[in-house]
């Protein structure tokens, strides 16, 4: 009996979808599965884990809600999971409409169910297809690029479907009720976001206070406005956004070279693994085997993603390495106060903080339902029954939002409002409790299930220390490490601790990201760790001029944020205010007006 799984997409895929399931479990030696009762995003995805598990073919029904890159489809997830070496199913594609096949499986042998009274003629065609067995591809460089924008897109879908694959015990294993939010949905969502941008019109690379910035409001529009430039730095705040952006691009540029073989290869680069040596060679490391200068200047854009987590003494490498190649396309992210003093010669586009309407649609699109929204808008504002377009015309005019509304700015931050609210029914009171209460829930929800799979459990406490030793110690080199380097520092933080398996926890929990190398699931997470050690410095006696040297104390050293969170994680920062303002007095105010700790009026005399 051959055991088909069958992806699909509600939307518009799910009439096809049924009319295959019928058919295959009415053929003789042939058994199909689909999900009939519950959509995807409302079941635990381990069940559709285990459904493709015990498959012996996948069935995709390609229609245009599959391709959506707004909102990311569930049928990307499951064929990234489906199409991982280790699991490495074969994949057939139907097309119940006439439109693209998914980046991810570009290639895949396909047939049309384009009209009903075809279908039985094209099933049996599709039966000869599967029995004879997918398509060998020839080795040639054109496949081999094919191989690379397929391995780019499951990369794309497996960052976000690795938020939905847990490998749960059995008795974790039932139905959640189809109006709660789930914290992977609402993280996977962050793709859905829109977010406005301003792009400097001007050629030149433009200063902060340039008044011929261009706002733009959707991606379509961003790339339109982008088409005009050959090299861009998109700036923004931690939190923002911009990676998301990137992706996308990298998404979007690998679609377009996947149908056109003169195109552009897109080259997604994380920074914060580089460490000053060949910068090019560096930068191939992610080109899937492919040979850089073969596609240089004009055949590859290059997606630098985040220059602010490479060391600054690095920078003038990547700066050289651009001067000397200045035919090719370049994209670039990086924090905006760093950016002040890592500028580079880039049109400069800035990420713009979310509006109160971007901020109750993102809930809404959250799957929160509108009385919810309404609800934790409010908490949030500290006002009941806030009209919406009253405090857009208010923000328009002061740029400032009323409580904590004005955290919920950065889509990130919101992200995780978002999921403790929809799990407890609280508003933490500032951005470092929110953290705690958000690290609290994915130990709770990912990482102690993960442990009853591959036991022991060990104490969140120990795991926090650890944690908070990797991420003090990676804050002082870069964002991305060697896996045995970081299996040193926990060993070291923990020692009658196993190393892997707390680094395996901390995985599981959706605080670090493990693979040939090492990394915080975002670079506030590192911050928010590396605080606990900062406040074990602080208590020791260091002297805060151990992270800002007296002779530039205003330059930012990347403690920055780090700080600001310190200063929050209790109710009172008053001792992290003291301690800074001899050596940074300008973060010191930051920590005041930032963190949301209160400040006793003596401190607040001496800053």
């Amino acid at each position: 009996m051959a055991r088909i799984f069958i992806s699909y997409a509600w939307r518009d895929g799910e009439a096809v979808a049924r009319w295959l399931y019928d058919r295959f479990n009415r053929a003789e030696g042939w058994s199909a599965w689909m999900d009939l009762d519950l959509h995807a995003d409302t079941i635990f995805s381990y069940e559709l884990q285990r459904r493709i598990n015990e498959a012996d073919y996948v069935v995709v029904v390609v229609s245009p809600d599959v391709n959506r890159q707004d909102t990311p489809s569930f049928v990307q997830r499951e064929l990234g999971y489906a199409t991982q070496p280790q699991i490495n199913k074969p994949v057939f594609a139907v097309r119940a409409e006439d439109c693209a096949i998914p980046l991810i499986i570009w290639g895949v042998t396909f047939v049309d169910f384009l009209a009903p009274d075809t279908y039985e003629t094209r099933f049996a065609d599709l039966l000869a297809k599967i029995e004879a067995g997918p398509v060998k591809r020839r080795e040639s460089p054109r496949e081999r690029e094919l191989d690379y924008l397929r391995e780019l897109a499951r990369n794309e879908a497996l960052s976000r479907a690795a938020k939905f694959y847990l490998e749960l015990p059995a008795e974790a294993r039932q139905p959640i009720k189809p109006d709660t939010p789930l914290v992977e949905d609402a993280e996977a969502a962050t793709f859905l976001a829109e977010m406005a941008m301003a792009v400097y019109t001007d050629k030149r690379h433009a200063p902060d206070d340039d008044t011929t910035k261009q706002k733009v409001e959707t991606f379509a529009e961003l790339s339109a406005a982008l088409a005009q430039f050959d090299r861009v730095a998109i700036i923004g705040d931690p939190g923002s956004g911009k990676t998301t952006t990137l992706r996308r691009f990298a998404y979007m540029l690998g679609e377009q070279a996947a149908q056109d073989e003169n195109a552009p290869l897109p080259l997604y680069v994380p920074l914060g693994g580089y460490d000053g040596g060949d910068f090019e060679r560096y930068m191939e490391g992610f080109f899937g085997g492919l040979k850089l200068r073969e596609y240089l200047p004009k055949r590859a854009v290059l997606l630098l993603d985040g220059l602010n987590e490479t060391a600054f003494e690095y920078v003038a490498t990547i700066q050289n390495w651009l001067k000397q190649n200045p035919a090719v396309r370049v994209m670039l992210t990086c924090r905006k106060l760093d950016y002040v003093e890592r500028k580079l010669d880039l049109q400069r586009v800035d990420v713009l903080p979310l509006d109160a309407v971007r901020i109750r649609q993102l809930m809404l699109a959250y799957r929160l339902s509108a009385r919810a929204a309404d609800k934790l808008f409010n908490r949030l504002s500290g006002k009941a029954d806030l009209i919406y377009d009253v405090l857009r015309k208010t923000q328009r005019e002061t740029d400032q939002y009323p409580g904590l509304l004005g955290l919920m700015r950065n889509p990130f931050l919101l992200t995780i409002t978002i999921a403790i609210f929809a799990r407890s029914g609280d508003v933490p009171r500032n951005r470092a409790q929110l953290f705690e209460g958000f690290i609290q829930q994915m130990f709770k929800e990912r990482g102690e299930p993960a442990s009853r799979k591959r036991p022991p459990w060990i104490d969140e406490s120990v795991q926090r220390n650890a944690l908070a030793k990797l991420a003090h110690q990676m804050q002082q080199t870069r964002t991305l490490v060697d896996t045995g380097w970081a299996r040193d520092v926990i060993a070291k933080a923990a020692p009658e601790f196993d190393a892997d398996h707390l680094l395996y926890l901390a995985a599981s929990a959706g605080l670090i990201e493990i693979g040939k190398e090492v990394r915080f699931s975002h670079q506030l997470l590192q911050e928010y760790f590396a605080a606990w050690e900062m406040g074990e410095d602080m208590r020791r006696g260091v002297p805060a001029a151990r992270y800002w040297s007296d002779a530039e104390w205003w330059k930012p050293s990347g403690w920055e944020e780090t700080a600001i969170f310190l200063a929050g994680m209790g109710d009172d920062a008053t001792d992290v205010v003291k301690w800074l303002t001899p050596v940074n007095p300008i973060l010191a105010y930051r920590c005041v007006q930032e963190s949301g700790g209160q400040c006793s009026g003596e401190a607040l005399q001496g800053l």
